[in-house]
């Protein structure tokens, strides 16, 4: 079903507004801005694929508040001075590579290439809060356990939705929806 197109929504606006705010409130609660920002990520798509965008009009935007997002998290991290600081700052750097690739050649294949380790080390990092026996795994040469599980699960993620580009809206809707051609 083909949706009618509605650039300025007050949905597309809401869910912008809401990914804007959500970033910056991890200096406030890393965990709700943690669980809120990737909420919000991976339900936009289908408001936006029901205001009849495009996928290559709604990813570039998904992109820039993604990087948005990430930027928080990488102040968050070296304001804070958390374990695996290192870690985290290589794995930022090589997303930010992949994002930018992305916003000049517009082709979605670049994230299989550039996954998003960065995101998932970092919520690793936040399950340490709650688990301190994780703390060492923060580490290299530990922190290669939590990536080795991290790695095969965020490439699949990134080939199922960038590579085989998967429809995944009746995950949210109980129905199938496609974006407008």
């Amino acid at each position: 079903m083909a949706y009618k197109f509605h650039k300025y929504s007050p949905n597309i606006i809401f869910v912008i507004i809401l990914r804007l705010i959500a970033s910056p409130l991890i200096f406030i609660s890393p965990w709700f801005a943690s669980i809120s920002s990737f909420g919000l990520d991976w339900i936009d798509g289908e408001i936006y694929k029901r205001n009849g965008y495009t996928i290559k009009q709604y990813k570039p935007i998904d992109s820039l508040i993604d990087t948005y997002w990430y930027i928080c998290i990488l102040l968050f991290i070296n304001l804070s001075q958390i374990p695996g600081l290192y870690i985290l700052n290589l794995l930022f750097i090589f997303r930010m590579i992949g994002q930018i690739i992305y916003l000049i050649t517009q082709k979605r294949e670049i994230f299989f290439l550039f996954p998003n380790f960065f995101e998932i080390f970092f919520f690793f990092y936040l399950f340490s809060t709650i688990f301190p026996q994780l703390n060492p795994y923060l580490y290299w040469p530990n922190s290669i356990y939590p990536l080795l599980v991290i790695i095969p699960i965020v490439l699949y993620r990134e080939w199922l939705v960038h590579i085989k580009k998967a429809n995944l809206s009746d995950f949210f809707t109980g129905k199938k929806t496609y974006w407008n051609k």
